[in-house]
């Protein structure tokens, strides 16, 4: 009886953990490099926008920098191409956009490719060697982002790495 209650408490708590993905895998910071955001009103119009989007916490505005830093909220993920597409229906263009996105590494039609999980964002990834990542390891990574455009993959050119328990 005591075994089976505590194989119970067992796979609940598991259960629990597992449906959980924004434990493990988000997207938690997104820097836009914006393109014609030279007045308050396209700075006002833009963060307005990018406010309204899911998730986000926090955003800071470095207008003479033409940057935009938007923050995750705890337990929640970004959705880059949301991001993008509120800062061009604020009729402004992105010229980069680096993120910090937490996930699992994948084999993504034979590439490596790290996936987060709330909106099931998958980055192929640039600037790492398969050889040394294990498919299902659990990372943080910087880098920027290309190739939004269309149905193709974004692409990350991974600038850090490191396990991600820190």
């Amino acid at each position: 009886m005591r075994l089976t209650r505590f194989l119970f408490v067992v796979i609940i708590i598991s259960l629990v953990l597992l449906s959980q993905p924004s434990l493990f895998a988000q997207v938690e910071k997104v820097e836009l490099a914006i393109s014609g955001m030279v007045c308050n009103l396209c700075a006002y119009g833009v963060e307005k926008n990018l406010k309204r989007q899911k998730g986000v916490a926090n955003l800071i505005n470095k207008q003479e920098e033409q940057l935009i830093i938007v923050t995750a909220k705890e337990g929640e993920s970004l959705d880059i191409h949301k991001l993008v597409k509120a800062v061009r229906d604020s009729e402004l263009g992105v010229r980069e956009l680096k993120v910090v996105v937490r996930g699992r590494f994948v084999n993504w039609k034979g590439d490596l490719a790290l996936k987060e999980g709330i909106h099931g964002q998958v980055f192929l990834l640039e600037g790492l060697k398969s050889a040394e990542k294990t498919i299902g390891e659990q990372v943080k990574l910087v880098g920027k982002v290309h190739a939004l455009e269309g149905k193709t993959l974004p692409h990350l050119v991974v600038e850090s790495s490191s396990s991600s328990e820190e």
